[in-house]
């Protein structure tokens, strides 16, 4: 993201390189080169290229479980929520009329659900929050665009870091589990709220503040979070 200037075009390419964040670090750049390259300025590209010039230029792709359509979807999907909005920033507020409650969720519900409804494919890669899945890759993106320090852009404004929910990925499972912070053994949108309710116990402004530096502990190689001690949880 920070390769690019402007915000229009950092809001895009969050929630791209946070959609195909599964696997290793070495596979996701590569990857995100052969996606963000082709497109040039990324929000100038998506005002006027078609879906058919998409599908050429991307024909063959593969990653994981993905393929040529769904990267064609959430493409299209991204396209037509910015030609309706002019940002994914307003497209995202356009579904937080109450900005009082207490978390993202219901708000990137009704994002993630209106960029289905607009995609020329179904972009599988995103998960849709009210299904019960923990949606660490969207609550990653939403972490870079709500926070603002030397490591999250903070590309979009209005939106309170409070209201962030942890991005329970392996690693942040792994930790927490290890810490005490849960015994649950799948990264689901219980285990995500109850991650976070700690958090927010400690840091109530800030609760996904610690989640780059957890992480570090399973993504770094010279570190290893297996050496963490196993807590009781407290009754």
């Amino acid at each position: 993201m920070l390769r690019y200037p402007r915000p229009a075009d950092q809001e895009i390419a969050g929630l791209i390189a946070s959609s195909f964040a599964i696997g290793r670090v070495a596979s996701i750049i590569s990857v995100l080169e052969s996606i963000l390259v082709p497109l040039g300025d990324l929000a100038s590209t998506l005002a006027t290229i078609h879906t058919s010039a998409l599908e050429e230029i991307f024909a063959g792709f593969v990653y994981r479980f993905y393929r040529t359509e769904h990267l064609i979807g959430l493409l299209s999907g991204i396209q037509r929520l910015l030609k309706r909005h002019g940002t994914l920033h307003d497209a995202f507020r356009a579904h937080d009329e109450d900005s009082t409650v207490s978390t993202v969720t219901q708000a990137l519900d009704g994002f993630v659900l209106e960029l289905y409804g607009a995609a020329a494919y179904p972009p599988k890669m995103i998960s849709i929050p009210s299904r019960g899945s923990g949606c660490k890759r969207l609550h990653l993106f939403m972490r870079w665009m709500v926070r603002h320090d030397s490591v999250d852009p903070g590309t979009w404004s209005g939106i309170d870091p409070s209201r962030l929910l942890v991005p329970v990925d392996a690693h942040m499972l792994n930790i927490s589990r290890r810490l005490g912070v849960t015994r649950r053994k799948s990264g689901d949108a219980k285990t995500t709220a109850e991650i976070t309710d700690f958090y927010r116990a400690i840091a109530p402004d800030d609760p996904v503040r610690y989640d780059f530096a957890l992480t570090r502990l399973g993504i770094h190689p010279g570190l290893d979070y297996s050496e963490l001690s196993v807590l009781e949880l407290r009754e």
